[in-house]
């Protein structure tokens, strides 16, 4: 049986591509590979029938997509997670383009000129060497397989769920592991697939969880990375590289394009501003904690989960750089949140940064169902 998103939501709508909307097919146009085939139109009825979440098949040893069945699937062996909690996202398997060799190139801050100071990044640091990536160009790639002081990295992004982090990538016989889109969808999240072995991984856990990767020892190991302003980005580390919009497609990357997107109606609306979740409907909150797209800084403490909503942290802090604390039994944790630079993150004793990533309530509690909630309203305890 379908699992149907909660409140659905379909594909862009902006410039010509707002007739192929009315076709149905608009995420295909937008983020398939220039000689990828087209999806057959019988396939796509409505806006409400594109989005919505199914559960997928195991057929002949792989794991098939529902509506994409003309596909050969992933290799349904070591499984450590049951194959009925995935489920097949509107996308098929590589329709997302990630990007990876000659697309990735990177140039100095100084030459940037088209980023607008207001404009979110992803910054990360590594040896000494920093780097950031422009939110409307993930946001049309969502994998980024980069290099950085001599290390293979992965950017990977997911707007339906807002998360966003920064791994290393495992090696195989002295080369790095590429990552796409998969197409399936894992507790809130999408799944990457490594094109080596096109095991399953779940980039939070940082582990294969189906396929011939499962069990040898490769790990995504999380780096640490987080949003902020390109303004913010560029006065803290003025020799910054930037993630180059020359990637050889031709996107528009001027905007995000999850900002336009078609409603189950066929009305315009913004996906992160609105109440759409793509994800199965027994992943939504109805407790009334918060509202499922209420984004979140989910932080893994040594032996718990703890999330701060990013709104109210922005809010008590009252436009100026502040510290908020709170004792636990790890120590003091420090909660730094700067509402101009659109910066939130924290920091254990000894200025340690635990695992973090801001993202959306629903996708956050689907995880860690038993996680704490931080309210930082009226606590606020010192300047920055």
């Amino acid at each position: 049986m379908e699992q149907p998103v909660t409140r659905q939501y379909a594909g862009l709508i902006s410039g010509v591509l707002a007739a192929l909307a009315i076709l149905g097919g608009l995420w295909h146009a937008t983020y398939r590979a220039p000689s990828a085939a087209v999806v057959e139109p019988a396939a796509i009825t409505s806006p409400a029938d594109v989005w919505k979440t199914m559960p997928v098949r195991v057929v002949d040893g792989h794991i098939t997509a529902s509506r994409h069945s003309d596909q050969p699937g992933f290799p349904a062996v070591n499984c450590i997670v049951p194959p009925d909690q995935l489920y097949d996202l509107p996308v098929a398997k590589g329709e997302i383009v990630a990007l990876q060799g000659a697309a990735v190139k990177a140039a100095p801050a100084k030459q940037i000129t088209w980023l607008q100071d207001s404009d979110m990044v992803f910054g990360i640091q590594l040896y000494g060497h920093q780097r950031c990536y422009p939110r409307n160009i993930l946001a049309r790639h969502c994998l980024i397989n980069d290099s950085l002081a001599g290390e293979p990295i992965l950017i990977y992004f997911d707007p339906p769920s807002g998360t966003c982090i920064a791994c290393l990538r495992p090696e195989k016989g002295g080369a790095a592991y590429s990552f796409a889109a998969s197409g399936l969808g894992y507790r809130g999240t999408g799944l990457p697939y490594d094109e080596q072995t096109e095991s399953l991984w779940d980039p939070l856990g940082g582990e294969a969880i189906v396929g011939a990767a499962v069990g040898q020892n490769a790990k995504l190991k999380q780096i640490a990375g987080g949003w902020m302003t390109w303004a913010s980005w560029r006065e803290l580390w003025p020799e910054t590289s930037v993630l180059s919009r020359d990637t050889g497609y031709e996107y528009d990357y001027s905007f995000d394009p999850y900002t336009q997107v078609q409603g189950p109606e066929g009305e315009p609306l913004n996906y992160y501003e609105s109440e759409l979740i793509l994800a199965p409907q027994e992943l939504s909150d109805q407790s009334g904690t918060m509202a499922d797209k209420a984004e979140v800084l989910g932080v893994m403490l040594p032996d718990e989960a703890l999330a701060v909503p990013v709104a109210e942290a922005f809010a008590a802090a009252e436009d100026e750089p502040r510290t908020f604390t709170q004792d636990s039994r790890f120590g003091q944790l420090e909660l730094k949140v700067d509402p101009e630079a659109q910066r939130v993150y924290l920091t254990m004793p000894g200025n340690v940064r635990p695992a973090q990533v801001r993202m959306f309530w629903y996708a956050w509690r689907a995880r860690h169902s038993d996680t704490k909630v931080w309210r930082v309203e009226g606590e606020r305890e010192q300047d920055s």
